[in-house]
């Protein structure tokens, strides 16, 4: 079964001008795009300040793009995962409908997005509110260290170095800052 496999390092303007010349040269077009985040677990996770245990969380996207609902469950070291997603019309109700079954909104995350594509590596340079500018590298694939190993490669050419490479969503990394 296929996986999303993602990588995230935390960016700095030298590097993101390094890969902004890259998507010159390459003649990749940008999407940029406007996204809220809005997370839910189980009320139990909640209630008990552990969200960070979910097993998986259920997202709800609102973005100038249009709007999603999505599914994701860990995989492996939380850096892969499984994910169903479909798009949805109306955020609120959708949102209404999943805390009547019980899932509540632990998160949220606002971010700006510029989306490009490179042969099979999605890229995203991400402006994350009260978190950083970040690039975000994904692979679908079924093998999670041939994927990785490709997305470290990648990322090395705009001079990253696998020791900045964070292991972590922006979920945990939120949380994380929250409980500092």
């Amino acid at each position: 079964m296929k996986k999303e496999i993602e990588i995230r390092i935390r960016i700095d303007e030298k590097i993101k001008k390094t890969i902004l010349k890259f998507v010159e040269v390459k003649k990749i077009q940008l999407q940029s795009s406007h996204q809220v985040d809005q997370y839910f677990c189980e009320k139990v996770y909640i209630d008990n300040q552990n969200t960070k245990d979910t097993p998986y969380v259920i997202r709800v996207r609102t973005s100038n793009k249009g709007h999603t609902l999505v599914y994701k469950s860990f995989v492996s070291n939380k850096t892969s995962w499984t994910e169903e997603e479909t798009k949805i019309d109306d955020p609120n109700s959708m949102i209404n409908i999943l805390n009547h079954l019980g899932y509540f909104e632990y998160l949220n995350i606002e971010k700006y997005r510029e989306t490009g594509k490179y042969q099979n590596i999605e890229f995203n340079i991400d402006k994350i509110i009260n978190l950083g500018t970040f690039l975000e590298l994904e692979i679908i694939m079924e093998d999670i260290d041939v994927g990785k190993s490709i997305l470290y490669d990648f990322s090395r050419q705009f001079g990253i170095k696998d020791t900045e490479i964070v292991d972590k969503g922006y979920v945990q990394l939120m949380e994380e800052k929250s409980n500092d």
